[in-house]
């Protein structure tokens, strides 16, 4: 079945949409897909590694998450700095040791609960067995 072409409305929303997008952002259209001007990945860059989150990059410019990833890949921006990295093994140990948990260790940190677990993990540190949990239904 033959698709109807666009009536009037629709070519005008899409050249008013590729027009925003292309002067606005520096964006280019290219045959139902966008292309990104090497200004507009020189200034994701240099957003990010001022601290930008991808979320907020994606919104800004108008582009998927993984548009971004990809982007920051190929312009060889890291996907993320560890918070909490080898350089802080020794005193979470020694914080876990004294008798913290590692919710509060995060806290410490400024990190999540769940950020620290994977640090422990990553940076290979022995954890203690839990206690309570959730009770067996009697």
């Amino acid at each position: 079945m033959a698709s109807l072409p666009p009536n009037d409305y629709q070519t005008d929303q899409l050249a008013v949409k590729d027009t925003i997008a292309y002067d606005e952002v520096g964006i280019a259209p290219r045959r139902g897909k966008r292309r990104v001007t090497p200004e507009v990945r020189a200034q994701i860059a240099e957003r990010r590694r001022a601290g930008a989150q991808v979320k907020q990059l994606a919104a800004s410019f108008g582009l998927n998450r993984s548009t971004i990833n990809d982007i920051l890949r190929a312009e060889g921006v890291p996907p993320y700095k560890p918070v909490v990295g080898p350089e802080h093994r020794d005193q979470i140990i020694q914080l876990y040791a004294d008798g913290l948990s590692i919710a509060q260790v995060a806290c410490r940190y400024g990190v999540s609960d769940d950020v620290m677990y994977l640090a422990f993990k990553r940076l290979a540190i022995p954890t203690r067995p839990r206690r309570g949990g959730k009770r067996a239904a009697a």
